[in-house]
């Protein structure tokens, strides 16, 4: 779920976790959410370690 530009209220929070939401950010940066979603799976990929380029062909 992406938030509002002013972060989402105390009790919103509550309730998400409530629901089972597992909550996460991504920085103090406001992105908008085209941008979001690209950095969360470039973070991803770095931190699960599939980032990177494919290995060279052998010559």
């Amino acid at each position: 779920m992406v938030g509002p530009e002013g972060g989402f209220a105390d009790e919103e929070i509550e309730q998400a976790q409530q629901a089972g939401c597992l909550i996460l950010s991504l920085g103090t940066q406001v992105l908008r959410a085209e941008t979001a979603s690209v950095v969360a799976i470039a973070v991803c990929q770095f931190l699960w370690g599939t980032a990177g380029l494919p290995p060279l062909p052998e010559r």
